[in-house]
C-alpha cells in the first residue's frame, strides 16, 4: 500500500467511524497538530480519545470530497469536514487541509491540520 492509499485509509476509517481501523495506520508516538485550536497531540492514544470525543458531539462527522496529492513521505489532503451538533439541527461544512506525515514503516508519525474554526463555531451556533 503506498501513501496515498494509506491517507485514503484514514478518511474512510473516519467516515465509518472505526477506530480500531484508524489507530491501526498511526504510530504510538506522533506530532499531530491542530493548528486552529493550537493543540498538539503526542500520541496515537490522544488522538483517538479526541476523535471519539468528535463522534459524540458530531455522530455525523464526515470528511467528503477528499482530495490527495502525495509528496515524497507526505500526503496533502484537502477535504470538507461535515456533521450535525448531537441533540440540535445545527450543522457544519467546513473546508479543510491537513498534511499527514509518513514513517518508513508506512505508518503516520506525524500531522498538521488548518481549518477555519471561528466559521465551524458559528455554523454550530457558538457565538
Amino acid at each position: 500500500m503506498d501513501n496515498l492509499a494509506r491517507a485514503q485509509a484514514i478518511y474512510d476509517a473516519v467516515n465509518r467511524h472505526d477506530l480500531v481501523a484508524f489507530r491501526a495506520l498511526f504510530a504510538d508516538e506522533i506530532d499531530d497538530r491542530d493548528h486552529a485550536r493550537g493543540v498538539t497531540m503526542p500520541t496515537a492514544a490522544i488522538l483517538v480519545d479526541r476523535l471519539r470525543s468528535q463522534f459524540e458531539a458530531l455522530p455525523d462527522l464526515r470528511m467528503e470530497d477528499v482530495r490527495l496529492r502525495a509528496a515524497g513521505d507526505a500526503v496533502v489532503a484537502q477535504f470538507t469536514t461535515t456533521g450535525t451538533l448531537a441533540g440540535s439541527s445545527a450543522t457544519m461544512r467546513v473546508p479543510t487541509c491537513e498534511i499527514i506525515r509518513f514513517g518508513d514503516d508506512g505508518l503516520v508519525v506525524g500531522t498538521d491540520i488548518y481549518y477555519d474554526r471561528q466559521t465551524m463555531t458559528e455554523q454550530l451556533g457558538a457565538r
